[in-house]
């Protein structure tokens, strides 16, 4: 079973929008917290977030960031700000977001989309995870930029010295002592 839940989780990552599972489970040992959503979803709605995915599908960001932002203006009317499908909105365009490598803006939409679904489904839930597992995905690339941008800084310096081995170290010393007694032996003679 909890394999199975690993594979829905890693599925619903790997497409980037999550649906409305509304369950929610519990690590053996802990009390299950189960938070119900509401039992409709706004039929309109619905529609307009499949062809957001499909217009993110057919990598269409440009209007899938139209779409969605048009999206939170339906949901405003309908005074659905708070509810189910605002949340999926937020971690979508969060999501848009980050393929178009607007990583504060993605963050933003993210996060808010994490506390919307915790309040909504309690904070184990599959919806929950998705957006957690949609933040990691935003700071590993964050991170790989960052990493990418310092590369092509230091490609055109000079390489650091070698730092010398164990041994090399040691005949260093060695003539160092040498070189420091021969000082020492002249000193005498004089």
């Amino acid at each position: 079973m909890k394999k199975i839940k690993l594979q829905i989780i890693a599925l619903m990552v790997v497409v980037g929008f999550a649906g409305f599972a509304g369950s929610a489970f519990a690590a053996p040992g802990e009390q299950k917290e189960v938070v119900v959503p509401p039992p409709q979803i706004d039929a309109e709605w619905s529609q307009q977030n499949q062809a957001l995915v499909d217009l993110v599908k057919d990598k269409k960001t440009d209007e899938a960031l139209q779409k969605a932002l048009a999206m939170f203006q339906y949901l405003q009317g309908k005074k659905l700000m708070e509810g189910q499908e605002a949340a999926t909105t937020y971690n979508n365009l969060g999501m848009i977001y980050l393929s178009k490598g607007q990583f504060d803006k993605a963050q933003a939409n993210l996060l808010k989309a994490l506390e919307m679904r915790s309040k909504l489904y309690g904070p184990n839930s599959v919806d929950v995870a998705t957006v957690w597992l949609n933040l990691s995905q935003l700071y590993k690339l964050q991170a790989e930029y960052i990493f990418q941008l310092n590369k092509k800084k230091t490609e055109g310096e000079t390489p650091q010295a070698v730092t010398p081995t164990a041994a090399e170290k040691k005949e260093a010393e060695k003539k160092d002592d040498a070189k420091t007694q021969k000082a020492a032996k002249k000193t005498k003679k004089k």
